[in-house]
């Protein structure tokens, strides 16, 4: 029985090394130039998707004329309650830039994306941001995930009559 034991745990020991070694195939972080901005105003972050892979990783996409967002990425905002906050709405249909780009391995690639053309980001409050991607390999399910930062968003300043 502790043979069984020793090779389980060595086994075990493996997997996990697998996991992780998985897992820190590419990163992603976030961060904001400006995180307290004026209601109505744009909502400019930093995200940066890093391959630490061998290969080469696909970054090209359908770029939104109305939002300008990166696709591969998904955006996971909330409102200081937790709740998740509502995408605006735009009246005609979206159209597209397509960019073909590739990030070599060890490589970096840095965007701006304004997510308040996304998210009505409209009332004062604190937003949590988090950003997802999946990875670039077809054949893998990992999503990577950025960590999060807060947003505050200030009262507009008043015109004066």
């Amino acid at each position: 029985m502790p043979l069984l034991l020793i090779v389980l745990a060595a086994f075990g020991g493996h997997v996990g090394r697998q996991n992780e070694l998985t897992t820190q195939q590419y990163s992603l972080v976030v961060w904001a130039e400006k995180p307290s901005v004026k209601a109505g105003s744009d909502v400019w972050i930093k995200v940066q998707f890093t391959n630490f892979s061998d290969n080469e990783a696909d970054a090209s996409g359908n770029f939104s004329n109305q939002t300008g967002l990166d696709p591969y990425y998904k955006f996971d905002v909330m409102d200081e309650g937790g709740a998740p906050v509502a995408k605006r709405k735009y009246d005609v249909p979206a159209e597209g830039s397509p960019v073909n780009r590739t990030i070599k391995a060890g490589e970096t690639l840095t965007e701006e994306q304004n997510i308040g053309r996304l998210f009505d980001l409209s009332r004062p409050g604190k937003y949590s941001v988090r950003v997802l991607r999946h990875a670039p390999d077809a054949a893998s399910p990992e999503v990577v995930k950025s960590n999060t930062i807060v947003i505050r968003v200030t009262p507009a300043a008043r015109e004066n009559p």
